[in-house]
């Protein structure tokens, strides 16, 4: 915490056109002066016209890559989960299958309902959170 009560010091210092004491003691002090300096110039770099449109379409197509690999990965681990429940619950009740081919019109609606919950979760709330 005395470091940035000290950082803040030596800023009002700077700001306020007063030399920064360098008794040897600070080791920061020639750093934090030379930094100060540097951002009091402008930089001579130009930036091209339209960079900010490349940057924000490449993020776009960043995030919809990322968007089409996480989906992906999903269904391949609620593929690999569901094999993995059948194949255990086969082995400790053998009659599993048959009573879920009884209820099959009541996990087929489960199913169902659970997939366009997510689904309008995501079209409607999660994306208008990531682009407000």
């Amino acid at each position: 915490m005395k470091d940035l009560e000290k950082e803040k010091l030596w800023q009002k210092m700077l700001d306020e056109g007063k030399s920064l004491p360098n008794d040897g003691n600070e080791p920061g002090i020639r750093a934090y002066q030379l930094l100060y300096e540097a951002l009091k110039n402008e930089p001579d770099i130009t930036i091209p016209e339209g960079f900010a449109g490349k940057v924000a379409q490449r993020a776009m197509t960043q995030y919809s890559r990322r968007d089409n690999s996480i989906w992906l990965l999903s269904f391949i681990l609620i593929a690999i989960a569901i094999l993995g429940c059948g194949f255990a619950m086969f082995s400790l009740y053998p009659n599993f299958f048959q009573l879920l081919r009884s209820q099959i019109n009541i996990l087929g609606f489960a199913g169902l309902m659970f997939i366009i919950i997510q689904a309008a979760d995501y079209w409607l709330i999660q994306r208008k959170k990531i682009f407000n």
